[in-house]
C-alpha cells in the first residue's frame, strides 16, 4: 500500500526528504511526523503530481503517545485530504518503516493506539481506484 522515502544527510548536517515523484498516472502523498517526549507533535502533507508539483498540503499540530502514533496521523491526513481532493490512485509515501509495515501486513499492530489509525487507514483506501 505504501512506500518509504530514506532520508539523506546534507553537507550541513540538516536531514533531507528525497521527494520520489510517482508514476505518471498516479498522485503521490507525502507524510511525515514528528515527537518528543512530552508528547508534542506535528503531522505535515503535501501531495504532488508526477512532476512534482505541488496541488495541496496541510501541517497541524498534535498531542501523542509516540511517534508511531503521529507518522500514523500523518498518512491518515493525507488520505483524508486525497479523498477530499477525489484523487484516484494514489502513492503513499512516509519515512516511517514501521508505520508502513503495519500498513501492508495483515497482522495487528503492537500499540493498539496505531492499530486503529492503520485499520482506518486501511478501510479508507477503498475510496481509491489505486494505491501504492
Amino acid at each position: 500500500m505504501a512506500s518509504t522515502n530514506p532520508t539523506t544527510e546534507s553537507p550541513m548536517s540538516e536531514q533531507v526528504l528525497n521527494l520520489i515523484p510517482p508514476p505518471m498516472d498516479m498522485i503521490a502523498i507525502n507524510c511525515d511526523g514528528s515527537w518528543d517526549i512530552s508528547g508534542l507533535g506535528g503531522k505535515g502533507v503535501v501531495i504532488r503530481n508526477h512532476l512534482g508539483l505541488f496541488m495541496g498540503g496541510l501541517a497541524t499540530p498534535v498531542r501523542a503517545t509516540s511517534v508511531e502514533v503521529v507518522e500514523a496521523l500523518a498518512i491518515l491526513a493525507g488520505v483524508n485530504l486525497a479523498i477530499d481532493m477525489n484523487l484516484k490512485a494514489v502513492q503513499v509515501q512516509s519515512d516511517s518503516q514501521s508505520v508502513i509495515s503495519d500498513l501492508n501486513s495483515m497482522v495487528t499492530c503492537n500499540n493498539w493506539i496505531t492499530n486503529l489509525i492503520v485499520e482506518e487507514i486501511k478501510w479508507k483506501s477503498m475510496f481509491f481506484d489505486r494505491v501504492h
